[in-house]
């Protein structure tokens, strides 16, 4: 269960991908506790993450971590060229 604790704790996961876990939990498993609507994050207890059968989704998990990853990495490059784009000077001039 820890792993799964550092997963969720990531500073990569963001909502869009607890949203993918719950869209998923939903979807497959019959069995897990029925959720009417998400579980608040901030408040969400190891107790919530149990009754969730979340050690049913490690693979999952791991998945949506390298996925979560891969997208900061893309976010960091783009603010990067972001950054870079700001800090060019063009002046223009009228040629005749």
């Amino acid at each position: 269960m820890l792993e799964h604790v550092v997963i969720l704790k990531d500073d990569c996961f963001k909502e869009r991908h607890w949203n993918q876990l719950f869209d998923h939990m939903k979807e497959n498993d019959k069995n897990a506790i029925t959720m009417e609507k998400k579980p608040d994050l901030a408040k969400i207890t190891l107790n919530d993450l149990l009754e969730l059968h979340l050690l049913n989704y490690t693979k999952l998990l791991r998945s949506l971590l390298a996925k979560a990853r891969q997208e900061a990495l893309i976010e960091s490059k783009i603010n990067e060229i972001k950054k870079s784009i700001q800090e060019i000077n063009i002046s223009s001039s009228v040629f005749d």
